[in-house]
């Protein structure tokens, strides 16, 4: 049986270069939302001719809120060196490790039964099935 559990914590580390900008960047971190989306939610489908078959919302879907964990946004203040006002970019925090930390996350809870996440997204049945062909080997 596949279950929907979703007791988690995620802490977004953002490197900034000083406490003053944290408003600036705040809300690029949305973008852990969109990733969560990415890895267990979006699939674009196409045809043999390469045309789109996901067309619309109902097809494609997007994280809500239920499956939206709370994060903290963690702000480290290091400027860089490389420039005389010690900027440099920020937001990318929340696009980076999220999708493969949630691939990882579920490779680990799957060990014991011999499977490998290979593809996005993670679909609860894809789960299944993986998990039966990894019993039929």
């Amino acid at each position: 049986m596949v279950g929907k559990t979703w007791d988690y914590h995620v802490d977004v580390a953002l490197g900034i270069e000083r406490d003053e900008n944290v408003r600036m960047i705040a809300d690029s971190v949305a973008y852990v939302k969109a990733r969560i989306g990415e890895a267990l939610f979006e699939r674009m489908i196409y045809d043999g001719e390469g045309q789109p078959q996901t067309t619309n919302f109902g097809e494609y879907l997007l994280p809500s809120a239920p499956e939206v964990p709370h994060y903290d946004i963690i702000h480290l203040e290091s400027p860089t060196p490389l420039n005389p006002l010690g900027v440099k970019g920020a937001g990318e925090g929340g696009t980076i490790p999220v999708t493969s930390a949630i691939a990882s996350a579920v490779d680990d809870a799957l060990l014991a039964f011999g499977v490998v996440i290979r593809e996005l997204p993670i679909e609860p049945k894809r789960i299944v099935e993986l998990i039966r062909e990894a019993s039929l080997t």
